[in-house]
């Protein structure tokens, strides 16, 4: 993020200042959460930040859409969940004017999914699953449904079970 920064910087600095203002509130949000449930609204407001510095990056060559109703807005799920998601996403797949990553975001069946078009990158530059991993883990420990993962030959799609909220 901070190379992207750098770059941005030389390149176009009045739009780097918008970078570090989304940046701040990424950062922000990222060292103060200390809860491993929190409801729809606070993460999807986070999210929205996140994207907005990809969209900075990466241009017309990253798309992003999110479709929740307000009543989903208290349910609760894994901290930071849905924003491993999209950076999973975006590290995997080629992204660029020829080929645009198209991430999907909505709900359906209690459950809150995060749907892209399958570009894989080359093989040897992938990771080691850490972030689903991870994703997993955490709803292990926590006793939650298990994340889904669905993969066809076009798109590629997580889902993030939605707990109720018990007030």
């Amino acid at each position: 993020t901070l190379n992207s920064l750098t770059a941005l910087i030389r390149k176009n600095p009045s739009k780097s200042i918008t970078y570090v203002q989304y940046l701040s509130k990424v950062f922000r949000h990222s060292l103060t959460q200390e809860k491993d449930l929190v409801d729809l609204k606070t993460s999807l407001d986070f999210l929205n930040a996140y994207m907005q510095l990809q969209h900075l990056r990466y241009g017309k060559a990253f798309k992003a859409s999110i479709s929740v109703d307000s009543e989903q807005m208290k349910k609760k799920i894994v901290s930071m969940s849905l924003q491993t998601l999209v950076e999973n996403a975006l590290k995997h797949n080629k992204v660029s004017t020829e080929k645009v990553l198209n991430i999907n975001i909505f709900v359906a069946d209690d459950y809150i999914w995060v749907e892209n078009n399958f570009q894989p990158v080359d093989k040897s530059s992938a990771g080691e699953g850490f972030g689903l991993n991870s994703l997993y883990k955490r709803h292990e420990w926590l006793g939650l449904p298990p994340v889904k993962i669905h993969q066809s030959e076009d798109y590629f799609k997580v889902s993030i079970p939605l707990i109720k909220s018990k007030t």
